[in-house]
Formats: C-alpha cells, sequence, structure tokens
C-alpha cells in the first residue's frame, strides 16, 4: 500500500511539471513537448559524460613519480 502511495505521488509530481510545459499557446505543443525531451537528453549525455570522466581520469597519487 505504501509504494501504491509513493508511485501515485510520483506521477502527480510528474503531471504538475508536464501541465506546466503545456500552458500558454497551444498551437506549438508539439515543438515544446520536442524540446523537452531534446533538453532532457542533453542532460542525460552531461551524466554520461561526468561519469564517464570519473572512470577514466586518474586519481592523483601522491606515492607516484617520486
Amino acid at each position: 500500500m505504501a509504494a501504491t502511495v509513493a508511485n501515485s505521488r510520483i506521477v502527480g509530481i510528474v503531471l504538475a511539471v508536464l501541465s506546466d510545459l503545456f500552458l500558454g499557446r497551444t498551437d506549438n505543443i508539439d515543438i515544446r513537448f520536442a524540446a523537452a525531451i531534446a533538453l532532457l537528453f542533453n542532460v542525460l549525455m552531461v551524466v554520461v559524460a561526468i561519469i564517464a570522466i570519473a572512470l577514466t581520469v586518474p586519481r592523483d597519487d601522491p606515492g607516484v613519480g617520486r
């Protein structure tokens, strides 16, 4: 029961965010939705880049080079 309540709250938050996305003129909703998806994709790429950099760049080891 608790998981259902938590899931419904998450869905409510997502719908609230999406409803703000669709305020205003309605003739360009498709373009605005596509732009929102593109922005989310860019955020995903930034997260992937940060993870890749964190995994591949070596940490500074004070014992190396002495």
